[in-house]
Formats: structure tokens, C-alpha cells, sequence
């Protein structure tokens, strides 16, 4: 099960189409404190967030995933326009376990949220 987090619907809705068409279930949400709140009730296996998202912004609501000793294995990736170097450190530092820059390539997408959770699962047992 995957949350995308990204507050323009359109994004949302091709990210579903497009990860759906691979066999996940996915759920949504549109803003930070959404975020932080449908991990907890949902507990996805992979979470995709842009970092410009309203009401906590994605460095604010990696820290609040964080901060919940239930989710603080999950992966989480950061989708964003911004490729900045200074972008990438922060996510890094904020605790993103990877970063990719929009326009989303779909097939590097996949690559990375299948060795992403390989990693996850690996520590779960």
C-alpha cells in the first residue's frame, strides 16, 4: 500500500493511475497534516511526497511521520520540482529516503519503490 501526498489532484490522480496499473493500492492525501495523518491510520508501505504541499510543507511532514515510532521505518520519498542541491541535502537530512525530481520518470519510479520496500521488508522481519 503507497500514500502519495501531492496538493494538485491532477498529480495525484496520474501517480494513482500509474502505480495502480502496477498492482499497489494507493492512498492520498493533499496537504502535510493529511499526510501525517493517513500514514497513521492507513500504515502505507511507501510513501510518495511532494515537498510543496500546503499546511506542513514535505520537510515538516517527514518530521511528523517520523516522530511516530510506528511509521519511522516506512520509506519515504521526496517528488518535487525543486532539483536543487540544496533541496536534495535537505530532504536528506530531513529523512527522506530518496528524492526525484518532476517530470516523474515512471519507470525510474518503479525501480525505486520496488528496492525501497525490498529494504523495508527486510527490516521488518
Amino acid at each position: 500500500k503507497l500514500l502519495v501526498a501531492d496538493d494538485h489532484a491532477d498529480t495525484r490522480r496520474v501517480m494513482r493511475w500509474m502505480l495502480e496499473q502496477r498492482g499497489y493500492r494507493v492512498t492520498e492525501a493533499s496537504d502535510g497534516k493529511e499526510v501525517v495523518a493517513v500514514a497513521l491510520r492507513e500504515r502505507p508501505d511507501l510513501i510518495l511526497m511532494d515537498l510543496s504541499i500546503p499546511g506542513l510543507d514535505g520537510f515538516e511532514a517527514i518530521r511528523g511521520v517520523r516522530a511516530h515510532q510506528e511509521l519511522r521505518d516506512i520509506p519515504v520519498v521526496a517528488v518535487t520540482g525543486r532539483d536543487t542541491a540544496g533541496s536534495r541535502d535537505g530532504a536528506e537530512s530531513a529523512g527522506f529516503d530518496y528524492y526525484l525530481s518532476k517530470p516523474i520518470d515512471y519507470i525510474r519510479l518503479g525501480v525505486v519503490i520496488e528496492r525501497l520496500l525490498s529494504v523495508y521488508a527486510a527490516k521488518r522481519q
